[in-house]
C-alpha cells in the first residue's frame, strides 16, 4: 500500500470531508480516504498502480471542490 497527499481547497467543514471521501473511495485501488479541511488536504491510501491525476481531479471536482 502507498500513500498519496493531494491538496483540496473549499472544503470547510466535516460534511465536505465526507464528500470528498465517498468520492474518492469508488475509485479502483483506493483502499482508504482521509479528508481533512483545516489543513486543504486528502490522504488517498491505495494498491496497485498510482491513481491517474486526471482521475482524481475530475473526481474531486464532482465532489464540488478543487485540487491544486
Amino acid at each position: 500500500m502507498a500513500i498519496l497527499i493531494i491538496k483540496v481547497t473549499g472544503m470547510s467543514c466535516g460534511g465536505c470531508e465526507k464528500a470528498v471521501e465517498n468520492g474518492l473511495r469508488k475509485l479502483p485501488g483506493i483502499t482508504a480516504v482521509k479528508a481533512d479541511h483545516l489543513g486543504k488536504k486528502v490522504e488517498v491510501e491505495y494498491e496497485g498502480e498510482q491513481p491517474y491525476q486526471s482521475l482524481l481531479k475530475e473526481t474531486v471536482e464532482k465532489s464540488g471542490f478543487k485540487m491544486t
